[in-house]
């Protein structure tokens, strides 16, 4: 059975994604290189001597096979499903990537489709970071977009659950075996992913979450995806190292900008400074760089989001409060609304973006009529 040897082969010592993907092609199946005595594998270019006297020991041969019986018997119980990397059913823009997965194990349903859209940021997240994931979830709606992401903390879960809200298709890419749950408290989410579209990962089970294996997980976020979001994220981080991997692969990226003195905004802006990123400013903006409306309808819909009648209520009030009071200080409108501080400041944020309000010296705000 081919996929038994498929499933072994990249447990075998030294045999990564791009030496897998070269044997199969070379041999035609995984389980002709198994097959292979020590005349046959020496002649392969590329294969040093410590990895062919590992293909040619039957004791590792063996071994791995044992093992990967035991992942398909577990993968069977629990209705995952191994994707190869040549087939079909494997995410099609991932398959371009030079570094891609040989294979992923997937629990749920992942529709093959390019409107993979990345949407990443800090484990820290703030009251404008989950306004900003939710503007956008709301815009991609009607188009179905799959929202990817890596179901960490932070802007990861709100990216999901914001999916999963707008009824969007969501996958969550882990770092780990598909036994296990990290950061537990996501496991009641994950369970809700899987159910609604898939978790992924390239680990076999028993696999931790091991340092190491985060910025491996980001690359298939990034690949996968036709545009990579980052909404808030430090000068430093796996946001930006995703933002870096998409860029490699020639994947557009975009990052949500923020106040320069707001701690998870420093890694965006410096994104869009540094020429990385092109500055994001609604869901409908990506729907129109990307193709998928056509310009007309994304001046319309951008004219809508700028009416009142779009606004967050919380937003109105805050007009209202300004058209009655004069200007006034963020911690009075706070004051006024009941809302912490952190979340107005997100409502007069977006007011600034779509030209309802001016920030003065002093943090004060202005109304424009």
């Amino acid at each position: 059975m081919e996929l038994i040897y498929r499933i072994a082969l990249p447990r075998i010592y030294g045999v990564g994604n791009i030496i897998a993907r070269l044997l199969v092609d070379y041999f035609g199946s995984a389980q002709k290189i198994f097959e292979a005595d020590y005349e046959e594998l020496k002649i392969i270019p590329g294969i040093g001597s410590n990895l062919l006297q590992k293909l040619s020991d039957t004791q590792v041969k063996k071994n791995v096979l044992e093992e990967a019986y035991t992942e398909l018997e577990w993968c069977e119980r629990k209705k995952v499903k191994v994707l190869l990397h040549d087939s079909d059913d494997f995410p099609a823009l991932l398959k371009d990537c030079y570094d891609a997965p040989f294979l992923l194990f997937m629990l749920g349903n992942l529709k093959n489709t390019d409107r993979n859209m990345a949407v990443i940021g800090s484990r820290k997240s703030s009251h404008y970071g989950e306004y900003s994931v939710n503007r956008i979830c709301e815009s991609l709606a009607p188009h179905q977009v799959n929202i990817v992401s890596g179901l960490a903390y932070g802007i990861d879960t709100i990216a999901h659950q914001s999916a999963l809200h707008h009824k969007l298709p969501t996958t969550a890419v882990l770092a780990h075996g598909l036994d296990r749950i990290y950061p537990a408290s996501n496991r009641k989410l994950a369970a809700q992913i899987a159910e609604y579209g898939a978790l992924l990962t390239e680990y076999p089970i028993n696999t931790n979450p091991d340092r190491e294996n985060f910025p491996k997980r980001n690359r298939i976020v990034a690949g996968m995806s036709v545009a990579t979001v980052v909404v808030e994220a430090g000068i430093t981080g796996g946001a930006l190292i995703t933002a870096d991997i998409a860029a490699s692969y020639g994947r557009e990226v975009f990052a949500v900008a923020g106040r320069m003195n707001d701690t998870f905004s420093l890694g965006c802006n410096y994104l869009i400074e540094k020429n990385k990123a092109t500055i994001l400013n609604s869901g409908n903006q990506l729907l129109n760089e990307l193709g998928w409306v056509e310009n007309n309808s994304f001046k319309k819909e951008i004219v809508a989001v700028k009416s009142q009648e779009e606004l967050h209520p919380d937003e109105k009030v805050i007009i209202q409060l300004l058209t009655q009071k004069g200007n006034l200080s963020q911690q009075l409108i706070a004051l006024h609304l009941q809302k912490p501080i952190q979340q107005v400041g997100a409502y007069l944020f977006n007011l600034e973006l779509t030209g309802w309000v001016k920030n003065l010296p002093g943090n004060i705000y202005e109304f424009l009529p």
